[in-house]
């Protein structure tokens, strides 16, 4: 992580105004894994109101007796968009191959509720610039209906996962 020490391109209220879609979209995804019995922890820091940049971590650990399953990330759109900044999807990856779980891109259409999803590293990586904030994303055309994620991680077990983690790891719940 680093201090911002370049000018941003956008305000700090056109930054914020991000976090309009973001917070409701990071609710629903939260409310619909406990609703479905799965422990939701936050796992990334909310630093909007910091001057930093770098160590982009996902939103959410799903967590299960005794082992992590996943690694999310929420993001909320008016539409089906499916990006991500492309350094937070390095760093998603980089938490992914360190922790040795998958790291899954939840999409909100905030308009129609809808729930999408896809792994990384996608499949079908198409990189792109956003001229209005000079980033630049990673796209994919794959994301698909969240109740797919459900089934998937509720049928993971504790031997599918001990995956070269240490007993101590195991056992913790994970707040690092």
């Amino acid at each position: 992580m680093k201090d911002l020490d370049f000018k941003p391109v956008k305000t700090r209220g056109q930054f914020l105004s991000n976090y309009e879609k973001h917070d409701p979209a990071l609710a629903k995804v939260k409310m619909y894994f406990r609703q479905r019995q799965f422990t939701v922890i936050d796992y990334g820091p909310d630093r909007r109101n910091e001057r930093i940049w770098g160590d982009n971590r996902p939103d959410l650990l799903i967590w299960k007796p005794y082992y992590w399953l996943a690694l999310l990330d929420a993001k909320g759109h008016s539409g089906d968009i499916w990006m991500l900044n492309k350094r937070a999807y390095d760093d998603y990856l980089g938490y992914s191959r360190h922790h040795k779980i998958p790291v899954f891109c939840i999409w909100v259409n905030l308009e129609t509720g809808q729930i999408y999803y896809a792994e990384l590293p996608f499949l079908d990586v198409d990189n792109d610039f956003m001229p209005h904030d000079k980033n630049k994303v990673v796209k994919t055309k794959n994301a698909k209906r969240i109740d797919s994620l459900i089934e998937r991680l509720r049928m993971t077990t504790f031997e599918d996962k001990n995956n070269g983690q240490g007993e101590d790891e195991l056992l913790d719940m994970p707040f690092e």
